[in-house]
């Protein structure tokens, strides 16, 4: 059975990164379908994997050194953990075991596969084996819940005989799946090369004073994903951002703002020069009329504040539109006709498709992990249900693929 293209690894540079798990010697054949794909295939391996399987073994099918030492020799300039995820374009961690998935989990960096990988920004594949109670905790689901959320793709356990006699949950995928997973993100990842990708995320400030605001719960992760998932595909990526806690995407150029006229400023200067523009900010509907200078007395405030609308940025990219992709969210009320409101907004806007989300409900929307809703476009819809933002910002994108086809 074919599971990929020839040539999606010939000549890329992959990471694979080998803990101390027994299912160890399954990794040799990862190494050896890489490389007889094409792929240049950096072994870097946890001291406890060396106690399973020589480092001798992989450099033999690879024909590179392995990378065992966090202060190992320098090559091309750099450590050798640098060295191999300097330009990776894509990672497997085949087996992940319980312990690897926690240190990754946590982003602690204390051997080379670690370091290797926090220093990476390609996409990534892990493929976790282990004992079947260690899977079970909630720990180690905590964990790798966390990794999925950053959008690493996950390949098993599945049910088979482990190394400690029984037969159940925690066998290592088998290495064609793991390597077709790892193929298939390749595949995503050149889908948006050459394009400009402008996408907005988090809430703006609207200032009563210079220490006091008008905002909303926007933490702006859903953006962060967009923009992230848009980078790893290939495109050049802007992220135009409100007030938010969250570090910039690696490779992402980002645009500190805090108010809506800030960002609709910034959004205008960028609009012409792209091919994509998702829209994912929570942009204040309403502004104070007057800002105030330094902070006023509570006893000189009115108690009644007197607001202005906004001015809709996504209405104005709407009329201005020459060609570009144009995306827009919109947060309703649960219980509303997401469908009504959504497709109303994309005629009126002139946009390309919309992602409608229904807020105040507990386990998605503002300041949480998931999202779900109504993905609309002019000729059909997706219903999303309760997602993680990562997962959702792929769904996204593969629906901007499909219409930029």
């Amino acid at each position: 059975m074919k599971l990929y293209t020839a040539d999606i690894f010939r000549d890329k540079p992959i990471i694979l990164g080998v803990s101390g798990g027994v299912a160890a010697y399954k990794s040799c054949e990862i190494a050896s379908r890489l490389t007889q794909a094409g792929a240049n295939v950096r072994v870097v391996m946890t001291r406890a994997a060396t106690k399973l399987i020589h480092p001798l073994l992989f450099e033999a099918i690879t024909g590179i050194p392995v990378v065992v030492d966090l202060f190992g020799k320098r090559r091309q300039g750099a450590m050798d953990h640098i060295w191999a995820a300097s330009d990776a374009l894509g990672a497997i961690v085949a087996p992940a075991t319980a312990n690897t998935i926690a240190r990754l989990a946590l982003g602690i960096a204390d051997d080379a596969l670690s370091t290797a990988l926090l220093a990476s920004s390609c996409p990534v594949v892990f493929a976790p084996a282990m004992n079947s109670n260690m899977w079970r905790q909630q720990p180690t689901q905590e964990n790798v819940q966390k990794l999925r959320e950053r959008g690493w793709v996950q390949v098993g356990p599945e049910v088979g005989h482990l190394a400690c006699g029984i037969d159940d949950i925690g066998r290592m995928a088998a290495p064609e799946k793991i390597v077709a997973a790892l193929a298939e993100l390749l595949a995503q990842a050149g889908s948006l090369a050459c394009r400009k990708v402008l996408v907005t995320a988090g809430p703006t400030h609207e200032h009563l004073d210079d220490f006091r605001v008008l905002t909303n719960p926007s933490t702006g992760r859903m953006g962060y994903a967009l923009a992230e998932e848009a980078r790893h595909r290939g495109a050049t990526v802007t992220l135009v951002s409100g007030p938010s806690p969250l570090p910039a995407p690696l490779s992402v150029e980002c645009i500190r703002i805090e108010s809506a006229a800030d960002m609709q400023k910034a959004v205008d200067e960028l609009y012409d020069q792209m091919d994509v523009v998702i829209m994912a900010a929570a942009v204040a509907d309403f502004t104070p009329e007057t800002r105030h200078a330094g902070k006023i007395a509570k006893e000189q405030v009115e108690t009644t504040v007197a607001l202005k609308p906004t001015v809709d940025i996504l209405e104005g990219l709407g009329r201005r539109k020459k060609g570009q992709l144009l995306v827009g969210f919109a947060a309703e009320a649960a219980g509303s006709d997401l469908h009504a409101r959504g497709k109303a907004k994309l005629e009126s806007k002139n946009l390309d498709l919309i992602m409608v989300n229904p807020i105040g409900l507990e386990e998605s929307g503002f300041a949480s992990h998931q999202n779900q809703g109504l993905l609309l476009w002019r000729a059909g819809e997706e219903t999303i249900p309760l997602i993680s933002k990562q997962a959702l910002a792929a769904t996204i994108l593969d629906k901007v693929v499909a219409l930029l086809a």
